[in-house]
């Protein structure tokens, strides 16, 4: 429940963490960790489920988001897409 909009808002944000030339990369990796871990993280909490636990898949979720918290915590953010870029020859030359 949430995902879609979760996951909206968080594109959102990353591509807003880029230039205008590294959106497409970014938005093609972020998709394909998306599609991996839509297959692995099932395989993954079942082996848990059945091998360790009921609760150890409950447990993992809640180590990655501390992992993620902190992350995002030590992070420092700059506006990328907002940093000037080297101008044009066109550029250039359109406002001479």
């Amino acid at each position: 429940a949430g995902q879609g909009a979760a996951q909206a808002a968080m594109d959102g944000a990353m591509s807003n963490a880029v230039g205008a030339d590294e959106q497409g990369w970014l938005g093609g990796a972020t998709q394909s960790l998306n599609a991996a871990m839509s297959t692995v993280a099932p395989l993954l909490a079942g082996a848990l489920y059945a091998v360790v636990s009921h609760a150890a898949p409950y447990c993992l979720g809640a180590l990655l988001m501390v992992v993620a918290a902190v992350v995002i915590a030590r992070a420092r953010f700059t506006d990328a897409a907002r940093l000037p870029r080297a101008a044009s020859p066109s550029a250039v030359d359109a406002a001479a």
